[in-house]
């Protein structure tokens, strides 16, 4: 005991160190224990919340791969029917075209035909009128000099 009156140790001191102990104890069950928990409960939850965030990430990559390949059949598949439909319509219009033309030559063999033989009427009318003006003519012809 000599030794702590020495030192200036009196039973003060004692009490003091009993008091933070006691405090730090208390501290530590009541203050310290519950926030560490809450932040390795919150770390746990932002480390969980980055690794969701990350397989999220991941499954939005691979729908968005899927995406794409469904997007490229279907327009491949809009693509053939378009060129179906492009061809189907460039054969009816092929076809339209050559009817028009074998009825528009048909027209006009027919009008040549009609033409040719209003002329030959026109041209057999005229032979038989020329005959009869002729004859005409040629009366008239004679009375005045006679």
């Amino acid at each position: 005991m000599d030794i702590l009156k020495q030192l200036g140790l009196n039973l003060t001191f004692f009490i003091q160190v009993g008091i933070f102990l006691a405090t730090y104890f208390l501290a530590t069950r009541l203050i310290f224990r519950p926030f560490y928990q809450a932040m390795a409960k919150r770390e746990e939850l932002t480390v969980g919340s980055k690794e969701s965030a990350e397989s999220l990430k991941t499954e939005i990559g691979e729908l968005e791969q899927k995406y794409q390949v469904k997007a490229r059949e279907v327009a491949t598949k809009v693509h053939s029917t378009f060129e179906a439909a492009r061809s189907e319509a460039g054969k009816e219009h092929a076809k339209r075209v050559l009817d028009a033309r074998k009825d528009g030559e048909a027209k006009l063999t027919q009008a040549r035909t009609d033409v040719a033989k209003t002329k030959q009427e026109l041209r057999n009318e005229l032979q038989n009128s020329i005959s009869g003006l002729s004859q005409a003519v040629a009366a008239k012809m004679m009375s005045k000099d006679v």
